[in-house]
C-alpha cells in the first residue's frame, strides 16, 4: 500500500520529508513496472516519488545521473515532471525506455496483443521451424551454455520475429524479451553466478512463448495501472529522454541551470555489478560486457584493485561537478546511497566531495533496509543525503 504525504503544509519542504517515515518496512515498490525486468539493488519507488513531489513543481526537470532501471524517472513523468535518465548501462536505458512512453494504456494493449498473436500463432512458429528459414540467433549468445535446446529454439523464434519490429513496438517486444532470460535460463541457483559467467549445473526447459507472453501482458497490466493513478489522461504525460553515456561527459554537453532537482542512487561502493548482472541481455544484444564493465563505477569486479577506492570517489565527483553545473541555484540534490560494513565507508568522503564541489549538506536521514531487501555484502541501511546548490540571493 502506498504511504500518503501529510496534507499539513510546512514552511520548510525539508521539515515535510523530516517527519516523514522512510524505511517503508515490508512495503512492496508502488509502481507496476518495478516487478517486471530484474535489476539488482532497485530503488523502491516511494522514495523518489517524495522527493519529486516535494521539491520540485509540475513542469520542472528532474535528473537522475545514475537511473539504473528507471525508477526515478517514471515516478518524475506520473508526477508531470520533465525528466532525463543517464546510465552507462544500455540495459538501463533499454529498460527505463519502455516503461515511459507517453502512450495511453488501450493503445498499448492493441499494438502489444498484436504482436503476440502473430508470435505464438501456431502456424507460425512450425512455419519457422522449417529448416529452409534461418532463425537469428547472434553469435555472442552462449546458447548451448545457459539454456534448454528447446528453449533456445523458441527463444530464437522469439528474437526473430523482434528483429521486423520497428520504434515503439521494438522497444517493448525487447524488453520483455530480455525480462524473460532469466526465468528461461537453466541456471536456477542465484543470478550471481549467471552474473560471474558460471554453467548450470544441468538444462532444464522453461517455455519461451509462455513466458513472453506473461511479460507482454504484465507490461500491459502495468501501463493501464500507470494510467488509473494519473489525475489527467496519459496525454498530459510529459516526454521523457534517456542517455546511455557517461554521466559526466553525457552532462557536459547540458546547459547551466537546466534542471530543477536531482534524485539519484549512485553505485554503492564494491557491491553490484550492474553490467554483469544483465549478461545475458548483452549476449542477445551483442553487446560487449567487457567495454561496458570497465567503465562501470564503484563494481563489485573491481573491489580489490589497488586503486579502487579512490576511483570510485573521483568517478562520482566528476559526475557531481557537472550536477552542480546544471542544476538551478536554490534546487536540491538528493542522493540515496548504502555503504557495505565489508568495504571502505565512503558517505564522509562523498559528503565532503560535494561539498567542495558546492553542493553543502542540507539534511541526512538513515533509514533501515528491509531483510528481504539487503544485500550481500551486508547492507543494513541507507542515508538519504540532500544537498542544496546556494541560491542566487545567497550570493
Amino acid at each position: 500500500m502506498e504511504k500518503m504525504l501529510q496534507p499539513n503544509h510546512y514552511s520548510d519542504p525539508l521539515e515535510r520529508l523530516r517527519d516523514m517515515d522512510w524505511d517503508y518496512e515490508g512495503d512492496q515498490s508502488a509502481s507496476q513496472f518495478s516487478a517486471l525486468h530484474f535489476y539488482p539493488g532497485r530503488l523502491i519507488s516511494q522514495i523518489p516519488a517524495a522527493l519529486i513531489g516535494t521539491l520540485s513543481s509540475p513542469g520542472d526537470s528532474v535528473l537522475d545521473p545514475y537511473c539504473g532501471s528507471g525508477t526515478t524517472i517514471l515516478e518524475a513523468q506520473r508526477l508531470g515532471r520533465l525528466a532525463l535518465g543517464i546510465d552507462i548501462n544500455p540495459i538501463s536505458t533499454l529498460i527505463g525506455r519502455a516503461k515511459t512512453f507517453a502512450v495511453k494504456a488501450s493503445r498499448i494493449q492493441v499494438i502489444m496483443t498484436e504482436h503476440l498473436r502473430r508470435i505464438l500463432d501456431e502456424r507460425l512458429a512450425t512455419s519457422l521451424n522449417n529448416e529452409s528459414l534461418k532463425l537469428v540467433v547472434p553469435p555472442t549468445v552462449q546458447g548451448s551454455k545457459w539454456y534448454h535446446p528447446a528453449t533456445l529454439f523458441e527463444l530464437s523464434v522469439l528474437w526473430t520475429y523482434i528483429q521486423s519490429c520497428s520504434g515503439v513496438s521494438r522497444i517493448m517486444m525487447e524488453f520483455c524479451f530480455s525480462s524473460i532470460l532469466m526465468s528461461a535460463c537453466s541456471e536456477t541457483r542465484h543470478w550471481g553466478y549467471i552474473c560471474d559467467n558460471t554453467r548450470p549445473l544441468d538444462k532444464s526447459y522453461a517455455n519461451a512463448f509462455s513466458l513472453f507472453e506473461e511479460a507482454v501482458r504484465a507490461l500491459c497490466v502495468a501501463y493501464v495501472e500507470r494510467d488509473r493513478r494519473l489525475n489527467k489522461g496519459p496525454q498530459s504525460l510529459p516526454s521523457i529522454k534517456f542517455e546511455c553515456n557517461d554521466s559526466a561527459v553525457a552532462l557536459s554537453q547540458h546547459q547551466n541551470n537546466e534542471f530543477a532537482l536531482v534524485v539519484c542512487s549512485p553505485p554503492y561502493f564494491g557491491v553490484v555489478d550492474y553490467v554483469k548482472a544483465q549478461r545475458l541481455t548483452m549476449e542477445w544484444f551483442g553487446l560487449d560486457i567487457q567495454i561496458y564493465r570497465t567503465m562501470e563505477t564503484g563494481a563489485r569486479s573491481k573491489r580489490t584493485r589497488l586503486k579502487a577506492f579512490e576511483e570510485y570517489i573521483s568517478d562520482i565527483k566528476a559526475v557531481f561537478v557537472q550536477v552542480e553545473r546544471v542544476l538551478q541555484p536554490g534546487g536540491y540534490c538528493c542522493m540515496i546511497l548504502g555503504q557495505s560494513s565489508k568495504r571502505r565507508e565512503t558517505i564522509p568522503q562523498l559528503i565532503e566531495a560535494l561539498n567542495d564541489i558546492g553542493l553543502p549538506l542540507s539534511m541526512q536521514i538513515v533509514r533501515d533496509v528491509a531483510i528481504r531487501r539487503s544485500q550481500r555484502p551486508h547492507i543494513n541501511d541507507e542515508s538519504l543525503l540532500i544537498f542544496r546548490k546556494q541560491p542566487l540571493s545567497a550570493n
